[in-house]
């Protein structure tokens, strides 16, 4: 996904998006400029501001779910790099047989590897059970083992102060984070912050958001470092114990 180039490529799942001309054709629809990034990017966006990386201008944001994304951000800025690829560590080969990140730790891809261990599940949230059955405690951990390259993968490309976990699969992790970080801590001498997405569902919402009147801010000729030095607004919801935003 290229903002720049306003281009999106390998979209299996919304393959209509990587038309020439898609987004002209959705601002001529709506009848106001329209802009859009991956939603890794914005729910870090939205933690940035609102959320647990608030005070951490040095941030990545990780979402698990049934696909993988992740989001990098340096003072505060997030990194995008010439074809949009930063971040897509998803695509990235591990182990012997040239398998990717993601079939390893989403949950279509612990589906799959179920269901080619004979196992029918409908949700993977049944990997993560205190104890699980064998067949299943293989696949918990390869996606343990896949999870600890992907937070280091965060941590060597920029360093962060922490590392925001969302998604779907994140409700599953509570018990697993401390165990990532002395992993991290182990291999590579360092550990961010492992902490779960304040925002939760509306991490990515609130980042659009931000992104939206950060380009307002540009039409109005506010020069981009001016823009991230800002003070944040305080937080525009909470989110309750019922999963529901409640506006301020």
């Amino acid at each position: 996904m290229s903002t720049r180039n306003r281009t999106v490529t390998n979209a299996p799942n919304l393959p209509q998006v990587t038309e020439p001309g898609f987004l002209d054709r959705v601002e001529e629809a709506v009848g106001c400029p329209t802009g859009f990034d991956n939603d890794a990017n914005y729910a870090l966006l939205g933690e940035l501001h609102f959320g647990a990386a608030k005070a951490s201008p040095n941030a990545a944001m990780l979402t698990i779910g049934y696909g993988l994304g992740a989001g990098l951000a340096i003072d505060g800025r997030i990194l995008r790099g010439e074809h949009g690829l930063i971040g897509e560590f998803g695509q990235l080969p591990i182990g012997p047989f040239g398998s990717r990140l993601e079939n390893m730790v989403t949950g279509s891809g612990i589906l799959r590897r179920a269901a080619e261990a004979g196992i029918e599940m409908d949700n993977p949230s049944a990997v993560f059970a205190d104890a699980p059955e064998p067949a299943l405690q293989r696949i918990r951990l390869q996606f343990d083992e896949a999870i600890n390259v992907v937070l280091a993968a965060l941590t060597v490309a920029c360093d962060p102060q922490v590392i925001v976990i969302g998604g779907g699969i994140a409700a599953s992790l509570n018990t697993s984070l401390s165990r990532y970080a002395e992993a991290l801590e182990r291999n590579l001498g360092v550990s961010p912050r492992l902490v779960k997405a304040d925002l939760g569902r509306y991490s990515g919402a609130a980042g659009a958001l931000v992104a939206a009147l950060h380009g307002v801010y540009g039409e109005l000729g506010v020069h981009e470092a001016s823009i991230l030095t800002l003070p944040n607004s305080p937080t525009p919801f909470t989110i309750g114990p019922n999963g529901k935003s409640h506006q301020h």
